[in-house]
């Protein structure tokens, strides 16, 4: 064996494996931790949403009328949604980090 082959086999990266349920529980409880603030700030967006389309459309509503607070929720989960999706666009590309080559 020559010295090329003894310093290519002496530093090789051992083989990571994760583990994906923890990392997903860990990921689970970070979002429980946070669940407050993290509600409060998409419920803050989703009646600026509806407030600046009352203004823009000029629809004569109060921000305290029933179709408003009945608006709220589904503006609240489409917010939801469309963050999740945003997220999923952006980390996809580095779910090929984890997967084996060969």
């Amino acid at each position: 064996m020559n010295d090329f082959e003894k310093v290519t086999e002496e530093h090789l990266a051992p083989e990571v494996k994760i583990n994906w349920h923890d990392a997903v529980s860990d990921g689970l409880l970070w979002l429980n931790e946070r669940a407050w603030p993290l509600g409060g700030g998409i419920f803050f967006i989703s009646v600026l949403y509806l407030h600046n389309y009352i203004q823009t459309e000029q629809i004569p509503l109060s921000i305290t009328s029933t179709a408003v607070i009945t608006a709220l929720p589904t503006i609240f989960a489409i917010l939801i949604f469309v963050i999740a999706v945003l997220s999923a666009v952006i980390l996809l590309p580095t779910a090929m980090l984890f997967t084996p080559t060969g």
